[in-house]
């Protein structure tokens, strides 16, 4: 897997990268049980599951290890593991915007944000999660 670096601001999920963010290539798994039909797959969660990096589900996302960075729609069929490989922000620095985090898994299951929040917090480089709702930022070093 070739580490990617990027200054490049893809959307408003992830405001702010810069050179020593590790952005990996992953192929990505659906979860078990699960199948995809054009999901916007855009801050989705994700943790790791043998070489690929699988998308958290609702109840499962104290579990995130990574946020996928590529804005692509996809489709997978239960528990298949896609071809191509995408663009998945495994460390930080990065600056994510909590509104903008996907409120659902990829199941259209609701996501608690909260906890979703304190796994990035908890991924190594220094994340900060901000919401323009209260003007707070959240940062771990």
């Amino acid at each position: 897997m070739a580490t990617v670096n990027s200054t490049n601001k893809v959307s408003d999920v992830l405001s702010s990268l810069d050179e020593r963010t590790s952005v990996k290539s992953y192929k990505l798994k659906a979860p078990a049980a699960t199948a995809m039909t054009d999901v916007e797959i855009l801050g989705q969660p994700v943790k790791l599951n043998g070489t690929a990096m699988e998308f958290v589900l609702a109840t499962d996302e104290a579990n995130a290890e990574g946020i996928v960075y590529a804005k692509e729609k996809v489709t997978l069929t239960t528990a298949a593991t896609s071809t191509k490989e995408y663009a998945v922000i495994t460390r930080g620095p990065a600056l994510i915007n909590e509104d903008e985090l996907p409120a659902a898994d990829v199941a259209g299951t609701s996501f608690t944000v909260a906890t979703l929040v304190t796994a990035y917090l908890g991924m190594s480089g220094d994340i900060a999660v901000k919401s323009s709702q209260d003007e707070t930022e959240t940062q771990t070093t």
